[in-house]
């Protein structure tokens, strides 16, 4: 990205900040790096405005298959941690609800944004 066009993006950023805007900071931890074969056992957002945090939302995910020891060595998230919580079709809509009409950001927002996204979802039947 040119120089100009960060500048500007900061610039818009601050305004919005200054306006008050609501931004949701939020990530994802995953059985893999593949949205279209690995899945989300985690979604962690933190809702905030100029004022401090609005609200938070934090749901581990049941994947619907074993994890990999992987995950456990990169998220500290277990098989057990998960085996008994809800399915992604379950809880990607309660996270829409908290996110509403807040600004999005996120630390790696193509790879996280590529997991929440419906096309990347997949139901058991799928």
């Amino acid at each position: 990205m040119p120089q100009s066009n960060l500048k500007k993006n900061f610039i818009k950023i601050a305004s919005l900040y200054n306006e008050e805007a609501v931004f949701t900071a939020f990530d994802t931890e995953t059985t893999g790096l593949h949205c279209k074969k690995d899945k989300i056992i985690e979604i962690g957002a933190i809702k905030f405005n100029k004022f401090g945090i609005i609200d938070k939302f934090s749901a581990l995910v049941n994947p619907g298959i074993c994890l990999p020891y992987q995950c456990y060595e990169l998220s500290g998230i277990s098989q057990e941690m998960v085996e008994d919580k809800k399915t992604i079709e379950f809880v990607l809509p309660d996270f829409f609800d908290f996110i509403e009409d807040s600004i999005l950001i996120a630390h790696n927002a193509n790879f996280d944004v590529g997991f929440i996204s419906p096309v990347s979802i997949q139901t058991p039947e799928q």
